[in-house]
């Protein structure tokens, strides 16, 4: 009897040991991966770009939608969606009238022909030595560079940033191109600084 009562306590006792280690291994796991959404009204995308360093003009472009995955506290892949109709122009010393016409300018088919292209796609992988490969699909083409960005979690989730520089010199637009008789146009290499705010 009293060998039976041991056999009977020591299969309880593997069986709840064994019960344990899964839930620690799974709850581990699950630790280790985490998934999140854009949140679109506290994320920014600033730009800024124009002739030259002293001739230039800035304003912001809006983040949709977007994923990120993370694991064990860094970047494993994100995808965002940058609504190009949202394009906004903010120098302080420029009228509304001119913000406006400009805004209207890098709307048209000279530059990023929003009418027919009014979404960009961006596909990032794992963040390298501070840097990730991304994938830029702006009116159906691809463009492919490394970006310095940051990832980091926060108490309200994460947080992804970034100052950088984009080539759209690749998409052949006019606008990008100098006009006959002219020395200086609109450089087709752009500043970026971004922050997404991860929920």
């Amino acid at each position: 009897m009293f060998t039976t009562w041991l056999f009977v306590a020591a299969a309880l006792f593997v069986g709840l040991a064994s019960c344990s280690g899964n839930e620690v291994g799974t709850s581990l796991a699950e630790a280790q991966l985490k998934n999140y959404t854009v949140d679109s009204k506290a994320s920014t995308l600033s730009w800024k770009g124009g002739k030259s360093a002293e001739d230039f003009h800035i304003g912001t472009v809006a983040i949709t939608e977007g994923k990120v995955e993370s694991k064990d506290g860094s970047l494993v892949k994100g995808r965002f969606v940058i609504d190009m109709k949202s394009i906004a122009v903010k120098d302080e010393m420029l009228p509304d009238d001119k913000k406006a016409m400009l805004k209207g300018h890098l709307s048209s088919p000279d530059f990023f022909d929003v009418d027919k292209h009014s979404k960009v796609q961006v596909s990032l992988g794992a963040i390298k030595g501070g840097k990730a490969a991304a994938i830029i699909t702006v009116m159906g083409q691809e463009i492919k560079q490394t970006l310095p960005v940051s990832f980091k979690s926060t108490e309200k989730g994460a947080v992804l940033t970034g100052k950088f520089k984009v080539d759209f010199s690749s998409l052949n637009r006019p606008g990008f191109q100098p006009y006959e008789g002219e020395s200086e146009f609109i450089q087709p290499l752009i500043d970026f600084d971004l922050k997404v705010q991860l929920k």
